[in-house]
């Protein structure tokens, strides 16, 4: 008969469970997104400052509040609960009967017999002088425990019962604990069990899945509220000067505060601050300001708003409360920014996804764009200890003119340390190709495919001559280019893999403004050519590797990129215009004038028309198959279509003869 009773260990096994669910996560929460461990990071002065604060964030970041308080009083209770299993004894023992006779598992019979004498002999009640605290009823009892060893190791029968039931005297009582305390079963306490339960799975968790339903469903695909996306896509229009998009971005953000139902702090000492920074913004931009405030109605908005000019200004913002709200305000801008972008290409919008684009850098580097056309020595204000002053005599924008005007060692050290971790983007070649075919042919699917390396600003010394290579080595890199270049678009990766796509070290860019560290990407983009209405994009890429070797030509490596679209539905040929922006580097900015022509099937060779005939109609189902329909071409029918048919023509047949019969009746 089973027996079922209470096991204080088990009940603590169970509780520690459930309790590492809970604490594992909660805990891991806590972990700060500061630095990776591994991480390549600019090392000009400014950038340096920037990864102390962030590595003192990270170990200060954790502040006392209700949830660390929370965590803190768990982890006692994981801890006396744990101390609680170890020293909880098990009242469950494994019958040994070698443990019981003092002898090793596995010795003879022999020796089992010889050494079972000597302790009959010493053991026998009828020899035993009882001392202090034992009785006979003791001695006998363990008499007679050596004797059932003894036995269930020599006696056939005794040595059966013990493998069959683990114990010499055959089936014994069988209890099993259970890891449920005693009172939570009782009859008395059943409703409070019953309400707990009920306030657990009719109550709380109803109302996190509810929260988080409501919470998700009311956001967008670019993750966006719902009001948020609605404003965007009624205010944007096509020739958004950059200050409107500015605004625009505020305002968002003041309606993703009302619909998180995000609390502003509002005391005297904020709002003198906050009074003082939009003063200094006044001076700086005079009426500039006054048309760009005049579109922040709302005081969350108008608030939002002069954060974000005053991190465009670099103004200092002594407040921890409006610091911690620009910080929040910067890192959520690139969401708001995509959800902006998203709006102007469903209008293919070029002119303004431009100026989104160039948006994102310029609140990476914390630079004031400007209303007019951007001089190139705007871009080198990105650089530590530069000021516009520096800038007016750097006509062409280079980096190594503003070193040859700079007499302050300190800042050209700076400067070039900033270069080193702010190399250009650089395309190598760019063209269209469609997998398998030499031509391109209406309504198929193309592939933009470019290569692309990151080359420095600033030229090492001695590295100014290009590598040459001979007729044979250039046919050979040729032929290889051409290889990689097939074997890259038969994947349906966007990028080539890295060979060392396994390393853990992150290169970061140089943003000693940016609240964090930042990857650095770019955008593909392919506009008509008047450059005003958005073909196809834009597509982000990143991880672009550093020149090696060659820089150009087909001894240059880079790494491979593409772009997918669908070719225009007729034959011609057709001006696109690529664009290359990058996310975070200030004027780092590509474009490429690329021609496609669309040619008719006919164009085809005998030999290549013969190839395409010998292969056999894709499937209807298939991806192939339903690029072939698109294109008018044939496909395979499903089996199950096929007989569908058969069987509607044999029905018809038969409806045919009865109706013929019939009629000659």
């Amino acid at each position: 008969m089973a027996q079922y009773n209470y096991e204080g260990g088990l009940a603590s096994y169970f509780l520690l469970t459930f309790l590492s669910l809970v604490l594992i996560p909660l805990t891991l929460s806590f972990r700060s997104s500061g630095p990776a461990k591994k991480a390549l990071n600019c090392k000009c002065p400014e950038c340096s400052k920037k990864d102390e604060r962030l590595k003192k964030s990270g170990l200060s970041g954790v502040k006392l509040g209700p949830k660390l308080l929370v965590t803190l009083a768990l982890w006692v209770v994981f801890g006396a609960v744990a101390y609680n299993a170890a020293n909880t004894k098990s009242d469950t023992k494994i019958y040994n009967p070698f443990e019981i006779l003092g002898i090793k598992a596995g010795t003879s019979e022999k020796d089992i017999k010889r050494h079972y004498k000597r302790l009959s002999v010493k053991f026998h009640p009828d020899k035993v002088k009882l001392v202090a605290n034992q009785t006979m009823e003791s001695v006998a009892a363990h008499f007679v425990e050596l004797t059932k060893a003894y036995k269930s190791l020599t006696d056939e029968t005794v040595r059966q019962n013990l493998e069959q039931y683990g114990h010499p005297d055959g089936k014994q009582e069988f209890s099993v604990g259970i890891a449920i305390p005693k009172w939570v079963v009782e009859g008395k306490n059943s409703m409070i069990v019953l309400a707990f339960y009920g306030a657990i799975f009719m109550g709380i968790l109803p109302l996190v899945v509810g929260r988080w339903w409501f919470g998700s469903r009311g956001l967008t695909k670019d993750g966006v509220h719902g009001n948020t996306a609605s404003l965007f896509f009624k205010t944007v229009t096509e020739d958004a000067s950059i200050d409107f998009l500015v605004s625009l971005l505020s305002r968002g953000f003041s309606t993703e505060q009302k619909a998180f139902s995000k609390t502003v702090v509002h005391t005297a000492a904020v709002e003198d601050d906050l009074n003082g920074l939009e003063t200094e913004i006044k001076v700086l931009l005079g009426s500039r300001w006054s048309t760009v405030a005049q579109t922040a109605k709302v005081p969350e908005a108008r608030r939002a708003l002069v954060l974000l000019y005053a991190h465009l200004l670099r103004l200092p913002v002594t407040n921890d409360v409006l610091r911690k709200e620009q910080d929040t305000l910067i890192l959520r801008a690139p969401t708001l920014l995509t959800s902006l972008l998203t709006m102007t290409l469903s209008r293919n919008w070029a002119a303004s996804s431009l100026q989104l684009m160039h948006l994102h850098a310029y609140l990476a580097q914390a630079i004031l764009p400007s209303p007019l056309i951007e001089s190139p020595s705007t871009a080198l204000l990105q650089y530590p200890s530069i000021k516009k002053e520096d800038t007016v005599s750097v006509r062409s924008g280079e980096v190594s003119e503003l070193l040859s005007n700079l007499d302050d060692k300190n800042i050209a050290s700076g400067v070039r340390a900033a270069a080193a971790n702010s190399g250009k983007l650089d395309i190598i070649d760019a063209k269209f190709k469609v997998i398998g075919e030499r031509i391109v042919t209406p309504n198929a699917i193309v592939n933009l495919l470019f290569r692309a390396q990151i080359v420095p600003r600033i030229k090492p010394e001695g590295n100014d001559k290009e590598i040459e290579l001979s007729v044979e080595e250039a046919k050979a890199a040729a032929k290889a280019l051409d290889e990689r270049e097939n074997t890259f678009l038969a994947t349906r990766h966007e990028a080539e893999p890295l060979e060392d796509e396994g390393s853990e070290v992150t290169k970061f860019a140089h943003a000693p403004h940016w609240p964090e560290n930042r990857k650095p990407s770019w955008w593909v983009m392919i506009c008509n050519q008047p450059g005003d209405k958005v073909i196809f994009g834009p597509q982000k890429f990143s991880d672009v590797p550093e020149a090696s070797g060659s820089t150009s030509g087909v001894g240059a490596k880079g790494r491979l990129f593409k772009l997918q679209f669908q070719s225009p539905p007729q034959v011609g040929t057709y001006a696109f215009r690529a664009v290359f922006v990058s996310d975070t580097f200030v004027g780092d900015e590509l474009s490429m004038d690329l021609s496609l022509t669309v040619e008719d099937v006919s164009a085809l060779t005998t030999e290549e028309a013969g190839a395409e005939d010998e292969i056999s109609d894709p499937d209807e189902d298939t991806l192939a198959g339903q690029m072939a329909a698109m294109r008018g071409g044939a496909v395979k029918r499903r089996a199950d279509d096929e007989e569908s048919d058969e069987e509607s023509d044999t029905d018809g047949d038969d409806s045919d003869s009865s109706s013929d019969s019939s009629d000659d009746d």
